[in-house]
């Protein structure tokens, strides 16, 4: 009990000694911050890097049809805003797959079954090696 009345008046006698900045900094109390919530906007963004730049929706360049178009190497019309994701997008982008996961799944089970087996078979048809 003695060494916490001795902290209290050390450290109100080290705190009157502060400059200023320094005792408010210290000595700041829980309501002193609680009085001035600041609370953001309520506002939707989807992406707020972008600004005022049109959400243009994520659509392949490759899936648009080839002929038609002012430029017909990349599929697209002059004055045509590009998308923020324009070099993934666009023809020299990723490839367009339209399978589905399950396809796709029955399609690696059959590589790695009919590896599987080609594995079984050579290992059990191959000669064992002479003593």
């Amino acid at each position: 009990m003695i060494f916490t009345t001795i902290r209290r008046t050390v450290n109100g006698t080290f705190l009157r000694k502060l400059p200023v900045t320094s005792q408010g900094y210290l000595a700041i109390s829980r309501q002193q911050v609680a009085r001035y919530k600041a609370e953001p906007p309520k506002y939707s963004v989807d992406d707020p890097q972008i600004g005022d730049y049109p959400n243009l929706p994520m659509e392949s360049r490759l899936k648009r049809p080839p002929l038609g178009w002012w430029d017909q190497q990349n599929r697209r019309d002059f004055g045509e805003l590009l998308h923020e994701e324009e070099e993934a997008l666009s023809v020299w982008g990723f490839d367009v797959y339209g399978y589905d996961p399950s396809t796709s799944l029955k399609q690696l089970s059959l590589f790695f079954l009919s590896v599987g087996v080609l594995t079984y078979v050579v290992a059990k048809t191959m000669p064992e090696r002479p003593a």
